[in-house]
This record gives C-alpha cells, structure tokens and sequence, in this order.
C-alpha cells in the first residue's frame, strides 16, 4: 500500500523535472524489503545523482548491488563512500564482505578499521 502510494507520487510528478530524493530512498527502501533489488538500485541511483556527496547512499547502492549478485559492480560504490567518510565503519565491513564473496581477500590498501 505505501509502495503504491510512493510510486504513484512520482508518477505524478513526471511533468517536475526536479527528482525528489527522499521519496527515491523510501521507494528503494521499500523494494530492498520485497527483495526487489532491481528496482531499489534505480530507486538509489536516482536519489543519488540529487544527493552525490552522501556516504550512506552511496553504500545503500552497494549493498543493493551485492544483494542482486552483483558484488563486481558494488565496489566502486563502496570505494565512492569511503572517499567521501573514510571512517564509515560499516561500509568497510561491507566492503570486505563483499571481496569476500567473491572469494578475494580485501586488498591492504583497504583496512577494516581506520584509526
């Protein structure tokens, strides 16, 4: 129901060129729970391009990738975030979850913990 809802907004927004990033996150969000990963990355990239210089999106992209199959793709996701919060905790912890699902040690350059 909420996720109709959402998506029925921006629907309704088409003639708008701005892209509303709150409502792309709860639409990403939204799809990320009914494993919709897809649609949850377009939701995430959307919101994205309107918010570039947000570490959490950045990883939210990340994790969606991975979570579609994709951990190739994740990286440089995890790498954008990193960049811009070099202490993001958890999104080094993904990161090197994510090496290691695809059976890669993370490399040095990429401790889990920055002091």
């Amino acid at each position: 129901m909420v996720l109709t809802s959402l998506v029925g907004i921006t629907h309704s927004k088409e003639d708008d060129v701005a892209i509303d990033p709150d409502i792309q996150i709860g639409l990403g969000l939204l799809f990320t729970l009914e494993g919709s990963f897809e649609r949850a990355g377009d939701c995430f990239g959307a919101a994205l391009g309107e918010l570039p210089h947000d570490p959490l999106l950045w990883n939210r992209v990340a994790v969606t990738l991975t979570n579609a199959g994709k951990a190739d793709a994740a990286i440089p996701y995890y790498e954008a975030a990193l960049d811009l919060h070099p202490g993001y905790i958890r999104c080094r912890v993904n990161l090197a979850v994510s090496h290691a699902n695809r059976g890669v040690r993370s490399p040095p350059t990429v401790p889990l913990i920055v002091c």
